[in-house]
């Protein structure tokens, strides 16, 4: 018979010290979190103030900033102190996301004081360890210093171009220089980390995002003079690659100013075929000058225009003739010819509102003529005889007649292509002008009669833009829209030409919209 003194296998103390030692760590645990709760309100808060940076002008930043270290950033190093100080005993992990988040705010905080030439606070230093190796104590680690640097580099550039639109181009030109140099850096670095090496793989997206905005300034003449004597330092190197060694080489001076030329809308102001790409003439002294016509030219995307009213036309632009074809769908099922014709003048007036407000009209750079120097005797001009930019009325109305030209060419080609030869001749013409009118009406607008341009147009190299790809999307969209003609479905609206006239609306916007945003400046079997 077994002893009933037999001892237990497990100790019942040992119960109760995970009891004990459970209900510390929620006590511990409620702790951090109502620091992290505080720690994150403030951090909310910051944000929410600095938001209002990209719609505040240089001129009323300081009152804003003042505002923001008041009521954010100092209350968030205040908290950071008191989670420094409760939880350097406990596990690390607990609270490094948070951390992150307030380092994206206070590297936020110094970067616009900088950007706008204030000097540091010294108030603002969270008084923390950094990258603590010794001990398992509270601290900021570098890898979260960087993985902030990396948040804050797409609010920069998204900053450049609201600057732009507030008139702060040199606030612009100091985050472009910042952002090119950050990335720089980060390609020195010998990455582990995987999560931080696919954000710093990221930057480069802002970095050419910042790089385009700086190119419409080039385009548009509105860097400061500094800026163009790098632009043409750049030329003079670029000239110096490509010389020959028959003829002495003169650089052009840096002292005089350089000319921009747009080389995507020079097309109304040279003849069709001949090269627009600017030369650098010869020199007083005799010097014969180097000509960039020996490098392959390549056609540039149409950019939109970089004007509130050009993106505000932009967007409202596809949801007009979406809306225009479904307001009519019915009477286009019922009768085809009355319905197309009564809504061709509001298709004009759509898509010359458009080209107008977002599109550069061609010639509208690298056009205006050289100035000569006045004969002894002769009058001087006033400078309004010599008008050097495109008549926008003139270009509109020339883009409207070789899209009238161009129905024809479509209309044989929609013959070929299976279209009724005999009869239906109204249907087939006026599907052809809606065709010619969205999708050619903006080349010719914007490219004129460039005939490099409409070599690659034609040929799909053409870089994809917001015009290209309209294009490609109408053309898609019509043979798409010619599927559905020969089933045996008894639908009204089978009839010829209304679901071509519905693929072509439908791809035209959704061209339109590719081509401007994710696929804008790709080429047609080409990697960027």
């Amino acid at each position: 018979m077994a002893s009933n003194s037999t001892p237990p296998m497990i100790d019942p103390s040992i119960f109760e010290y995970l009891k004990t030692s459970g209900e510390e760590e929620i006590v511990v645990n409620d702790n951090i979190y109502k620091i992290l709760a505080e720690l994150n309100r403030h951090v909310s808060t910051s944000q929410g103030l600095l938001s209002r940076i990209h719609s505040t002008p240089s001129s009323k930043l300081p009152p804003l900033l003042k505002q923001i270290e008041d009521d954010g950033i100092k209350h968030e190093i205040e908290s950071v102190g008191q989670l420094s100080k409760f939880a350097s005993n406990y596990p690390y992990y607990k609270w490094s996301r948070a951390v992150q988040n307030e380092r994206f705010s206070k590297v936020s905080f110094d970067l616009v004081l900088h950007l706008i030439s204030v000097h540091f606070y010294e108030a603002n230093t969270l008084r923390v360890p950094v990258n603590v190796k010794d001990r398992d104590a509270f601290h900021v680690t570098i890898e979260e210093y960087l993985l902030a640097m990396t948040d804050i580099t797409e609010e920069l550039s998204r900053l450049s171009m609201n600057s732009v639109t507030m008139g702060d181009i040199d606030l612009t030109l100091r985050i472009s220089g910042f952002i090119k140099d950050l990335f720089a850096g980060f390609q020195l670095l010998n990455l582990k980390n995987d999560t931080l090496r696919r954000r710093v793989d990221g930057v480069k997206y802002h970095v050419k995002k910042v790089e385009d905005v700086i190119y419409d300034l080039s385009l548009r003449n509105l860097l400061p003079q500094s800026e163009n004597k790098s632009a043409l330092r750049a030329e003079v190197i670029l000239a110096t690659q490509h010389r020959t060694t028959t003829h002495h080489y003169h650089p052009p001076s840096l002292d005089r100013p350089m000319v921009l030329v747009d080389p995507v809308s020079t097309a109304m102001s040279s003849p069709p075929g001949k090269s627009t790409t600017p030369t650098t003439h010869a020199t007083k002294d005799g010097g014969s000058g180097s000509s960039s016509s020996d490098a392959p030219k390549t056609t540039q995307p149409i950019r939109i225009l970089a004007t509130p009213q050009a993106q505000a036309v932009r967007h409202t632009h596809p949801v007009l003739l979406l809306s225009l074809f479904l307001v009519r769908f019915r009477a286009l099922v019922a009768d085809p010819v009355p319905t197309m014709s009564n809504s061709l003048p509001v298709l004009v007036a759509i898509q010359a509102a458009y080209a107008i407000a977002c599109l550069p009209p061609a010639g509208s750079h690298g056009s205006a003529k050289p100035t000569r120097k006045p004969r002894p005797g002769e009058k001087k001009k006033s400078s309004g005889s010599d008008a050097s930019g495109p008549n926008i009325t003139v270009t509109t109305f020339v883009a409207l007649i070789f899209s009238v030209v161009a129905a024809a060419a479509l209309h044989g080609a929609f013959v070929l292509l299976g279209a009724p030869f005999l009869t239906h001749l109204p249907h087939t013409f006026l599907c052809a002008l809606y065709l010619s009118l969205l999708a050619l009406f903006p080349l010719f607008y914007a490219r004129g009669l460039d005939g490099a341009a409409w070599l690659e147009v034609l040929g799909a190299r053409a870089p994809l833009d917001e015009a290209f790809g309209g294009l490609v999307g109408a053309c898609v969209g019509a043979w798409l829209g010619a599927v559905p003609i020969p089933l045996d479905w008894d639908r009204e609206w089978q009839k010829w030409p209304v679901t071509i006239l519905c693929g072509v609306f439908g791809g035209y916007a959704l061209g339109k919209l590719i081509g401007g945003t994710v696929a804008f400046g790709r080429r047609f079997g080409l990697a960027e």
